[in-house]
């Protein structure tokens, strides 16, 4: 009777001990194959602070085939890069080609800076077309320094132990594409965060932080961004975070839009980055040509197309800011302009703010090949002057030098100047008239509303054309 007890007792331990240790298993390591179905690549870094030095590990696991570009933190030395049979990486410049199943450890050291508050270039990151991988990420800080030095990170923490001699942080974040690091040292701070964004204060606060909060809530910011608010520390803007002595919320939301750019477009046109913010914050502008391009856009653009506009530009398609910003307007217009890609040199002359036609030109119906387009400038329409002439048989006499252009048709003559707000019909009778004429890319146009009232050519907009008629 009791050999057949153990006989069943006996399995069943066996299997008990299996389950316990796959479930102990599943709570310590998680559900590995998870991050394979995504596949999403999985980053595990351990920085060893001791002797004013930052020993750094990184194994990247989880890759998909192929060759990637990899940017090094300008402070690290000794970098050392082995695959999973530890065998020297395949890296040629800047770029490390991975198999199929393989993994990427580096090794390094990095300059250890009291005084820094923030670590943003610190581990080795990963590009594909361009664009930053996004990692499961994994990390642990192992702080052997005397006194111990507090690290934050803006993650879930999983881990803060403290013993005799060490102690030891471990955060994860999934599908990360930054992951600062916070060198804590002036005493206890408190946190508040909201959905990617951690404020982290040396005093209270009160109900400030709230609104704040709110503002990140409802903006299309992307996270992790990291708010350091202290009096005592210098105030400092960096990769992904501020320090700043209080809660100036017009400065954080210029910062937030600065950060969000040029993360989005590696972008090292800080001018036009510039511009950007203060137009959509309206913040005045100190030089002449950012003053000119945010009066255009804020001339041309509803509030409501301005917050489209915003959404727009922080959805990244390309790394070309001034290209991408002129598609994000034609989304809005349906047409295209080149208004960015003419104004993104701070030193070049402004060009104004306009909107290629790119509806077909019809004559009482009927299809003319015409190798212009016409204009939208200031909201209305315009038609270069030359074209119009010659497509309805006017003789045009333009003498740019006096700002004088003269046209003539069965005896009839019509004299505008560029700049005025007069006219002259048949040499005698004077009339009043707004913006008939303006110069644009070295071409002038008429506006649409004058060629109907004084040269009696009408002007019909349907869905896909444009038909005039004289």
């Amino acid at each position: 009777m009791l050999r057949r007890s153990y006989l069943v007792i006996f399995p069943m331990l066996i299997l008990s001990t299996l389950l316990l240790t796959y479930q102990w298993s599943m709570y310590v390591y998680g559900d590995q194959t998870t991050n394979t179905s995504t596949g999403t690549p999985d980053m595990h870094i351990q920085v060893n602070h001791t002797n004013e030095k930052l020993s750094v590990t990184q194994k990247i696991t989880n890759l998909q085939a192929g060759t990637y570009t990899f940017f090094i933190p300008s402070n690290a030395k000794e970098i050392k890069c082995e695959n999973g049979a530890g065998e020297p990486c395949l890296t040629q410049e800047k770029e490390v080609t991975v198999s199929e199943d393989q993994q990427i450890r580096w090794s390094y050291q990095l300059q250890y800076k009291k005084d820094e508050k923030v670590y943003s270039d610190w581990y080795i990151k990963l590009q594909k077309n361009n664009r930053t991988l996004p990692m499961n990420m994994n990390v642990e800080v192992i702080e052997k320094h005397e006194p111990f030095w507090k690290w934050a990170a803006p993650a879930k923490l999983e881990a803060d132990i403290e013993k005799d001699y060490i102690r030891y942080y471990r955060w994860t974040s999934d599908q990360a594409e930054a992951l600062p690091l916070l060198h804590m040292s002036e005493g206890p701070y408190q946190l508040h965060q909201e959905d990617g964004l951690y404020i982290y204060s040396k005093n209270s606060l009160g109900d400030n932080y709230k609104k704040l909060l709110q503002k990140w809530r409802n903006s299309p910011f992307e996270g992790p961004f990291i708010v350091i608010v202290n009096p005592d520390l210098q105030e400092t803007i960096g990769e992904r975070h501020i320090i700043v002595p209080d809660l100036n919320q017009e400065t954080i939301q210029k910062y937030w839009l600065e950060q969000s750019l040029q993360s989005s477009y590696n972008t090292q046109n800080t001018w036009l980055v510039t511009m950007l913010t203060h137009y959509f914050y309206n913040i005045s502008p100190q030089d002449k040509k950012t003053n000119k391009m945010v009066n255009a856009l804020s001339t041309n653009l509803s509030k409501k197309q301005k917050q489209e506009f915003l959404q727009l530009a922080l959805e990244a398609e390309t790394d070309n800011l001034a290209k991408d910003l002129d598609r994000d307007l034609q989304k809005i217009y349906e047409k295209p302009t080149p208004f960015f890609d003419l104004n993104q040199n701070r030193n070049e002359p402004f060009v104004p703010l306009y909107f290629i036609e790119n509806k077909t030109i019809t004559v009482e119906g009927k299809k003319v090949d015409v190798a212009w387009k016409p204009i939208l400038y200031n909201q209305h329409r315009y038609y270069p002057l030359a074209g119009i002439s010659s497509l309805f048989e006017f003789e045009l006499v333009a003498l740019p030098s006096e700002s004088l252009y003269i046209m003539r048709k069965n005896g009839e003559s019509w004299r505008f100047s560029l700049n005025k707000k007069t006219f002259v019909h048949n040499q005698e009778n004077f009339g009043v008239v707004t913006d008939v004429l303006e110069k644009v890319q070295g071409e002038v146009f008429i506006r649409e509303k004058y060629i109907e009232e004084l040269l009696g050519i009408r002007a019909s907009e349907g869905s896909y054309s444009i038909d005039l008629k004289y």
